[in-house]
């Protein structure tokens, strides 16, 4: 398994997830398991380096390492149906003064968790930007899968023209 560690804004290890690259285990990402009294970490972070004012929040670590990859900051969520308001509090907290862009997969669930997110993220006064990437049923790592040679540049313009989120008008 690659595993890849659930750091916090600070850089210290709260969990960890490991993928199979075997292809022989039908458990793709497996986590630890909870301690009795506790829990570990939902979502992971890696600072960025080369676009350090840009975090990219996305759902599950291959996204999240297809993100820092190409240069962004990246923050995942271990999986949609984990974005709840705990996990908004701890990434708002840690994401504050970051331009917070979005890349949700292109399902189903991942418009679900980019909903719920985004909503929750404003409501905390965190400003988002909705990265659209253009394949259907894909997310990040599919779309480079895809094209590898012309991703990092097609990422970068995706991002610069990520819109606003904004809530749907009988919210406002």
């Amino acid at each position: 398994r690659l595993t890849v560690p659930l750091w916090d804004f600070e850089g210290t290890p709260r969990g960890l997830q490991g993928r199979d690259i075997s292809g022989n285990c039908s458990a793709r990402w497996v986590g630890l398991t909870n301690p009795e009294t506790s829990k570990w970490a939902r979502f992971g972070y890696f600072r960025g380096d080369a676009w350090e004012d840009t975090c990219l929040v996305v759902e599950g670590p291959s996204d999240a390492l297809t993100a820092y990859a190409a240069g962004y900051g990246a923050c995942f969520v271990r999986g949609a149906s984990l974005a709840d308001d705990t996990v908004a509090d701890e990434l708002a907290a840690g994401l504050r003064g970051q331009h917070v862009c979005i890349a949700a997969d292109t399902d189903p669930a991942g418009e679900r968790f980019r909903d719920r997110l985004a909503a929750a993220l404003h409501s905390r006064g965190i400003p988002v930007h909705l990265v659209r990437v253009p394949f259907p049923d894909s997310d990040l790592t599919d779309w480079r899968e895809r094209d590898p040679g012309t991703f990092d540049d097609a990422l970068h313009r995706a991002v610069r023209d990520a819109e606003v989120w904004e809530p749907p008008a009988e919210d406002t």
